[in-house]
């Protein structure tokens, strides 16, 4: 598309020799068959990776099943639970982002094939563009890099949470017996309150950043 796109304004401008409309044309045919592909490529990728995930989903099912006592007395059920949904689940959005247009893999080779044609059209200003790409490219991965300590904490009070409300109700005849729901309560209320501060405190880094952004 670059080199269509720089051909039709060389046509426009008088130094181009193809003609215009058979130059609008290929672009037309062009802008037509990319969605199409872009389609097709993601529903492939997401059918491959669903089998995947059953797969990886049944060996980690049957691998816990087979563990001794120790390691269910060391790890509580929303944890084990979690591995096998949420955890997975995240996993599973890193890979979609991954396959997604404008991002991953297919967005490096974009920027890898943008600027390989700069150079070959433009010698003079293709420095300068290419500079700018991986300019922002190394302070968005700077940014993210800087934020992963942030969800990682999330993370883990949304495990505690959901420890918290599984282990509540499954044992909440002897919370009941005992007097225990205050302390369950309050227990529940202050991960939420640091749940809540995780979370603010991730939009107060991202508010940040884009104050800053050059």
């Amino acid at each position: 598309m670059p080199l269509f796109s720089g051909r039709f304004f060389e046509t426009l401008i008088g130094r181009g020799s193809e003609p215009l409309t058979r130059l609008l044309s290929k672009i037309a045919v062009l802008y037509t068959l990319e969605p199409i592909f872009t389609i097709v490529f993601v529903i492939n990728m997401t059918v491959v990776w669903e089998k995947v995930m059953g797969r990886l989903r049944s060996q980690i099912f049957r691998r816990i099943l087979i563990q001794k006592m120790v390691f269910f007395d060391r790890h509580k059920v929303g944890e084990l639970t979690g591995l096998l949904t949420s955890d997975l689940g995240s996993l599973k959005g890193v890979v979609s982002d991954n396959i997604s247009r404008d991002r991953g893999l297919r967005a490096f080779s974009e920027i890898t094939g943008t600027l390989c044609i700069l150079f070959t059209l433009s010698t003079e200003l293709a420095p300068v563009l290419g500079l700018l790409i991986v300019s922002v490219s190394v302070i968005v991965a700077i940014f993210k890099r800087s934020t992963v300590p942030t969800f990682k904490s999330y993370g883990i009070v949304q495990a505690h949470i959901s420890d918290c409300v599984s282990e509540t109700f499954s044992a909440i005849r002897t919370v009941r017996s005992f007097g225990g729901e205050k302390r369950q309560i309050s227990m529940f209320d202050n991960l939420v309150c640091h749940i809540t501060y995780e979370l603010l405190s991730s939009w107060k880094q991202w508010g940040t950043s884009l104050f800053y952004w050059p």
